[in-house]
């Protein structure tokens, strides 16, 4: 019943958005980070512990700032995917933008397969439906399931709206690797908190634990592996740009191998987060174990 109701109101919404169109919807998104914040708290403890610790130089009026500015992030990313039902290829080519798509479209045509990671950064959603379409060539894009299996099916269906495909994280591996070997492209998101017995890197100078699954994945396929963000444009929608995760200089022992190119990706997220800190998903426990 409860994810009967949820499913409900997740829809009503979505029908709302895309009635009235993405650009006036939008300003919900203040209202709903608000409420979320202010009054509900939802995982605000979190969200404020975790910008402590990366920020220990910041004082607190400048943490609850970027904690503010997170939510309204994270609001406006939820109306952007409620309301894409209503969007078009070429909505979607005019929201984002890519300044180096023909970098990227050069390196899947070395015929190795490409491996493409982002983080819950920006509209990280946004970002393989736009890949999928400026790419000469559609996406499998690996998701982790939802705990509302209905949300989850109407996610996975416009995600998959424009020639992209979906499979489960943890399930499809040999999917994943059929992928790569037929010289497709496969999307990841590689930022996830990892078990209390996972890969342990460093994070803003402390140790955390992550997956080691994209590193295995771009060192056991050969495919390259570029990473990308989501930046927030100032007249509205994003730009995205991607950079290699550079395998030289690797030790010769796999481990290790897998724990360098791992620690690569997060410094290189770290970094990211640096210049734009309200741009993450501080709602994960990142620094749980």
């Amino acid at each position: 019943m409860k994810n009967r109701l949820e499913y409900i109101l997740f829809v009503f919404f979505s029908k709302i958005f895309c009635f009235v169109g993405l650009k006036r919807a939008l300003p919900f998104a203040r209202v709903l980070s608000g409420f979320a914040f202010k009054i509900l708290k939802i995982r605000r403890d979190v969200v404020l512990k975790n910008l402590r610790i990366a920020f220990p130089e910041k004082d607190e009026r400048e943490i609850e700032s970027i904690a503010r500015s997170c939510y309204d992030g994270f609001a406006s990313s939820l109306v952007e995917i409620l309301a894409i039902p209503s969007m078009t290829e070429k909505d979607f080519l005019e929201y984002v933008s890519c300044d180096n798509i023909g970098q990227i479209n050069e390196v899947r045509k070395m015929g190795k397969g490409l491996i493409l990671m982002t983080a819950h950064f920006g509209n990280w959603e946004y970002s393989a439906i736009a890949m999928g379409l400026m790419l000469d060539h559609s996406l499998m894009v690996v998701v982790k399931g939802q705990r509302n299996t209905l949300v989850d099916d109407w996610m996975n269906r416009y995600r998959s709206r424009f020639g992209n495909r979906t499979v489960h994280l943890g399930v499809a591996i040999k999917q994943i690797f059929k992928e790569i070997e037929n010289k497709g492209v496969v999307a990841i998101v590689g930022d996830q908190r990892g078990p209390s017995d996972g890969l342990t890197v460093k994070f803003f100078g402390r140790d955390t634990k992550v997956y080691p699954g994209p590193a295995a994945l771009a060192l056991k396929s050969g495919a390259p592996v570029l990473m990308g963000f989501m930046t927030r444009r100032p007249e509205g929608g994003y730009a995205f740009h991607m950079n290699p995760i550079s395998k030289d200089g690797l030790p010769e022992n796999r481990e290790e191998q897998i724990l360098v190119l791992t620690q690569r990706h997060i410094s290189m997220l770290e970094s990211q987060l640096k210049l734009y800190p309200d741009h993450w998903l501080w709602m994960h426990n990142i620094w749980k174990y």
